[in-house]
């Protein structure tokens, strides 16, 4: 929980015994004053009340007035809560992809990984699609579109040519907004060899605060590389040997992508509870005839 006005959030706190002790501290002067000259200490003895109710009601009385202080000191819940997100799939089609030991190849199975994504995505989610080889290309801008999202997978070219990953990665970014959750999600299979350095590309979405999610299809001799990228972004880093592998370390960034933590304002719940818990302490005292 964080405070708009964090003095008055300490002061709340040390309120909270003060609050509880006064009343207490103010009875026994009383009582004291009203006995000092009385031999009638063995009737008062006799007829004290159980101590504990007044404890409870000066309790909740403390609590209350904590609790008005709190409110104006503007508190927020942080929670973790559904987030609006965009994100864009970053697929390799460098000649490698074209490898058939995964069925029915490592394009088509990263292709296919994608489609089962996005029919898992939770609806408002903003996507888009990018395509590599020698050069980054954006194939979809983002959109809320399943369908759209899904005609743009047939339109990854056929894999041929180098792999830039760093080029790739720009491209990708370069389709996401300047706020909200931003993601992009890299398929690939090799080791970069051509365009924009890959270590430049991750240091401008750490510093754009954009996650890296890394799919490393195979053993890529890349893959530690991929690896420290994504951690640093504070993405997840994955290999997959076989095409329902890859579908499934696809799918499974589903639900864990599109979460974030957003403040919550409780001030109207403090004041709520304040004035509940101060009215019900007061009715108790009231009909006790404490008060």
């Amino acid at each position: 929980m964080t405070f708009a006005h964090p003095v008055l959030a300490v002061l709340a706190a040390l309120s909270l015994p003060a609050a509880f002790f006064w009343p207490r501290i103010s009875s026994k002067i009383r009582r004291h004053d009203a006995y000092a000259y009385s031999d009638l200490r063995f009737m008062v003895a006799a007829l004290r009340s159980p101590r504990w109710p007044n404890a409870a009601l000066d309790l909740a009385g403390a609590l209350s007035f904590s609790l008005l202080i709190a409110a104006c000191a503007g508190p927020h819940l942080w929670m973790v809560v559904p987030v609006p997100a965009a994100m864009v799939f970053c697929v390799d089609t460098s000649g490698s992809m074209n490898a058939g030991d995964i069925f029915p190849s490592r394009a088509r199975a990263a292709a296919n990984a994608i489609r089962a994504f996005v029919s898992a995505m939770p609806p408002g989610t903003r996507a888009g699609l990018v395509s590599f080889a020698g050069e980054g290309q954006a194939i979809v801008p983002l959109t809320t579109e399943r369908a759209a999202l899904i005609a743009g997978l047939a339109r990854i070219p056929a894999p041929n040519g180098q792999t830039a990953i760093g080029d790739g990665l720009l491209a990708a970014a370069a389709l996401l907004p300047d706020a909200a959750m931003r993601r992009v999600v890299l398929i690939t299979d090799g080791a970069n060899n051509h365009g924009a350095d890959p270590r430049d590309a991750a240091r401008t979405l750490e510093a754009w605060h954009i996650r890296l999610d890394a799919i490393v299809i195979g053993d890529a001799p890349f893959s530690q590389r991929l690896r420290s990228f994504a951690l640093r972004t504070g993405g997840v880093f994955s290999r997959a040997g076989s095409a329902a592998e890859l579908r499934a370390q696809t799918v499974r960034l589903a639900p864990a992508g599109f979460l974030g933590r957003k403040a919550r304002d409780c001030t109207v719940a403090c004041v709520i509870a304040a004035f509940s818990l101060g009215s019900a302490a007061w009715l108790a005292a009231a009909g006790a005839g404490r008060r």
